[in-house]
């Protein structure tokens, strides 16, 4: 697989003008179409996912939300994410995010619970018509707060760059690449405050039966604080029963690598992951240089997570 520095050349940086053309002459395999609500990838009719840039009203009708992927399919075309669940009804499928926001020391809003925040989207550049099968997107947003002169400037420039790849021995990958950084001195952002520490990466996703949760070291239980589960968590299980599986990978460049592994399998038809970062102590989030996290999805069968994550470390 290649790197995403080469899957994102400078065509796609001028390709924002042009997103309508270049996915109309996308081929009938994977590609990236841009639309009213965000940007999805389809694999002739299958939507592989859909990244939602167009705020959308929450169950309890008093909150907007955006900047998720949601649906995303399994390889039978199954829906495999779980969006706004009755137990955590801000919990938005495949999100990131952060319940502590704050700029020099007065908070901003509570990103994760999508409390005055608004993420402001710029714009979407398409990577369709790779050698390898694969097609992607990148996206630019910025975040505004209603708590800082009035939402009218934004406080954190963010891009994303998701790609998929074609299944291959009943595997599907797709990449994560975020880049956060600060408009704003003194900004920072952190997990939650108590044990947990939650924040960051996370994903809703189906509970197979006899689930069981691995990671470098072997078997894992859920529980209410964080784990060292080393660089990669796999849930495996049956779905119909038919073998299913889902991994999140770490990428070695992630600070604070390992992060740590929120688990949670007590919810009635779904279970959420999130590799936490930065957790209780928040981080200083640079204006001049962003900071970059990377994660892998597997979307899986029977296969090794641990040869997974040493192929996908050894990408820059």
């Amino acid at each position: 697989m290649k790197s995403i520095s080469r899957a994102w050349g400078v065509t796609l940086w001028l390709a924002l003008a042009f997103t309508a053309a270049v996915a109309a002459e996308a081929p009938a395999g994977l590609r990236a179409v841009v639309n009213e609500e965000g940007c999805t990838i389809h694999e002739g009719d299958l939507t592989v996912l859909h990244y939602q840039s167009k705020p959308v009203m929450m169950p309890d009708g008093k909150r907007m939300s955006s900047h998720f992927v949601h649906p995303v399919a399994g390889l039978d075309g199954e829906t495999i994410t779980d969006l706004f669940p009755q137990d955590h009804i801000h919990h938005r499928a495949i999100f990131w995010s952060w319940p502590q926001f704050t700029i020099a020391g007065e908070k901003m809003g509570d990103p994760w619970l999508s409390e005055n925040i608004v993420w402001e989207n710029m714009g979407f550049g398409l990577a369709n018509e790779e050698e390898d099968g694969s097609a992607g997107f990148m996206t630019s947003l910025l975040w505004k707060t209603p708590l800082w002169r009035e939402g009218s400037e934004p406080v954190v420039r963010e891009r994303v760059f998701i790609h998929v790849y074609p299944v291959r021995d009943e595997v599907r990958v797709i990449d994560f690449t975020i880049r956060l950084q600060a408009l704003v001195p003194e900004l920072r952002i952190g997990g939650s405050t108590d044990v947990k520490g939650y924040g960051g990466f996370c994903a809703r996703v189906l509970m197979p039966k006899e689930a069981v949760f691995t990671g470098r070291e072997g078997k894992l239980a859920p529980r209410t604080e964080g784990l060292q589960a080393g660089p990669w968590i796999n849930l495996a299980g049956t779905i119909d029963g038919k073998p299913w599986a889902f991994a999140i990978l770490q990428h070695p460049n992630n600070p604070g690598h390992p992060q740590p592994t929120l688990l949670r399998d007590w919810y009635d038809t779904s279970n959420c992951q999130n590799a936490i970062w930065p957790g209780r102590e928040p981080v200083l989030l640079p204006t001049e240089k962003p900071i970059v996290l990377k994660y892998r999805l597997l979307i899986h069968r029977n296969a090794d997570p641990a040869a997974a994550w040493a192929a996908y470390a050894a990408q820059p």
